[in-house]
């Protein structure tokens, strides 16, 4: 029994506004999960490219690029015209965070590490000869940082991936 005009009522407007307002907070949330994981892999993918390069110089070499022993900004610490265009096309910086990967070996330049800083940004892993000799983490936040010692992954993530903070 409708009166007047063909339109819709207040209470119709207001029912599809409030469906369309709780479809859109389930899918949002859903969807920077999925840009952050994503990103993870992304990040994985990168660092996997560089170390293999780096491995690839090693091999002629006999030493990994020398550089400080504290994590330092890969562009900065590797020594761009040995490796560039000879073992990789360009170095991967920024990371998918826009935060720029860090590079570190260890005093005897036997060992090198790679390491993202994650969504964050904030170093959250210890130093180089730390990692050399500890048992590799499996990570579950997007906040933690992603590492790569000389012949794999020693942070990673595993599982399903939160926002801890």
């Amino acid at each position: 029994m409708r009166r007047g005009g063909d339109g819709f009522t207040l209470i119709e407007v207001l029912i599809v506004m409030a469906i369309i307002a709780i479809l859109v907070a389930i899918l949002v949330p859903n969807y920077q999960m999925a840009m952050n994981r994503a990103r993870q892999k992304r990040a994985m993918a990168e660092m996997h490219g560089l170390a293999t390069a780096i491995t690839s110089y090693t091999t002629d070499t006999g030493m990994v690029p020398p550089a400080d022993t504290t994590w330092t900004n890969s562009d900065s610490a590797i020594p761009v015209s040995a490796i560039v265009p000879y073992y990789i096309i360009k170095l991967p910086n920024p990371d998918p965070w826009s935060h720029k990967y860090q590079y570190s070996t260890t005093t005897d330049n036997q060992y090198f590490g790679i390491r993202c800083l994650g969504l964050e940004g904030v170093p959250d892993s210890p130093d180089l000869s730390a990692l050399l000799t500890s048992e590799p983490v499996r990570t579950v936040c997007f906040e933690n940082n992603i590492v790569w010692v000389n012949s794999g992954f020693a942070w990673w993530p595993e599982g399903i991936q939160t926002q801890c903070y």
